[in-house]
């Protein structure tokens, strides 16, 4: 009887995982089509970002290892704790960097920050249209908004 409960317990978890591995690929292929079609067409996913970790919980590190394994190459190497000081932040109005700029989860965002310039380093921005050089009087104008330069 025993052989058999194992049996079973080991069939049901290879079918749990293959479950697993199908919701990720869904996933995988839903973060580009909906985002695409929805959003912008033109939309590139940059990386994804692991946010609020902890790392002394199991269920964080179970995520980190299923985003590893089906996203490796969208994962930013930076990742974000969860730390009081970020949750604080926005009920003061400032950005972290501003609120709490030693705390860990500051730090995390500048790291981020870098990450994301090295990514995108060498990354070449084609806008559609042609910029045109306007004077900061012609900008005001064009955008209706008060001159504070003005005495």
């Amino acid at each position: 009887m025993e052989e058999l409960a194992k049996k079973r317990n080991k069939s049901f978890k290879e079918m749990s995982m293959d479950k697993k591995e199908m919701l990720w690929e869904e996933a995988k292929a839903t973060l580009y089509s909906k985002n695409q079609k929805s959003i912008n067409p033109d939309l590139k996913v940059e990386g994804i970002l692991l946010t609020m970790y902890d790392a002394r919980t199991l269920l964080n590190g179970q995520v980190e290892n299923h985003v590893k394994k089906y996203f490796s190459e969208f994962l930013m190497k930076t990742i974000i704790p969860r730390n009081i000081r970020l949750s604080e932040a926005p009920s003061h109005g400032k950005p972290i960097v501003l609120y709490a700029n030693r705390s860990k989860g500051s730090d995390s965002y500048v790291e981020l920050a870098q990450e994301v310039i090295q990514r995108t380093k060498g990354a070449i921005v084609s806008p559609k249209t042609e910029l045109q050089e306007i004077t900061y009087e012609e900008w005001i104008k064009e955008n209706q908004l008060r001159d504070f330069l003005k005495k």
